[in-house]
């Protein structure tokens, strides 16, 4: 955690339409363009951690400059990395904090960087209760998810709530207001108002791990 703290002090970005990498994600990444290269090898130079930024609407028209982007950012550190002949790689990124956008730096490499504030999870002050309580009802009611739910439920609240977030959470605005929300007993709330949605729509809220 503390390296992730450092790394926060001059992070590397890769901007991205539409796209939020939530905690306890996995996300793989094709890199081709020339700047984004020069990124992974940076990064792979030193601690392996970038975050992903997503770009804010009508990006495209500075999209070869310095488009602007959100200010909540999922954190990542690669864990696979595979190159390519061309130059080009594939790698997978994994979810390793949040954080907020203080500014942007000036840099002389090709590659974005921006000064953070790593964000801190504040533990939940009562017990998630009803959130576990939904989940076992929708383990009764739907046999399909049952043992998943079941698993779920017996996570540490933290864990619990960022899981059935990176499954549940589609969009990327509740996805970054997610991400900017520390307090878990108020993630646990969003989940828990979107669940009642899901359950009610007949739409699988659980999905696969």
């Amino acid at each position: 955690r503390a390296q992730i703290g450092l790394a926060c002090a001059a992070l590397p970005i890769f901007p991205l339409p539409r796209v939020v990498l939530m905690p306890r994600d996995l996300l793989p990444l094709h890199v081709f363009e020339p700047r984004y290269r020069a990124l992974v090898a940076h990064c792979l130079a030193g601690d392996h951690v970038f975050a992903i930024a997503t770009l804010r609407p009508r990006y495209e028209c500075e999209y070869l400059a310095s488009p602007p982007i959100f200010g909540e950012l999922g954190v990542g550190r690669i864990v696979s990395h595979q190159p390519l002949e061309d130059g080009r790689c594939n790698l997978v990124l994994e979810a390793v904090g949040r954080a907020r956008v203080l500014e942007e730096l000036v840099t002389e490499h090709p590659l974005r960087v921006v000064r953070t504030a790593l964000c801190e999870d504040v533990a939940a002050e009562t017990s998630l209760s009803d959130l576990r309580s939904l989940l076992l009802q929708l383990g009764v009611y739907a046999e399909r998810v049952s043992d998943e739910a079941t698993r779920l439920v017996g996570m540490p609240d933290a864990d619990m709530v960022d899981e059935l977030a990176r499954r549940m959470l589609e969009e990327p605005d509740e996805r970054r207001r997610y991400l900017a929300t520390d307090r878990v007993v108020d993630r646990a709330r969003m989940l828990q108002e979107r669940l009642l949605e899901l359950m009610a729509s007949g739409k699988d809220p659980v999905g696969d791990a």
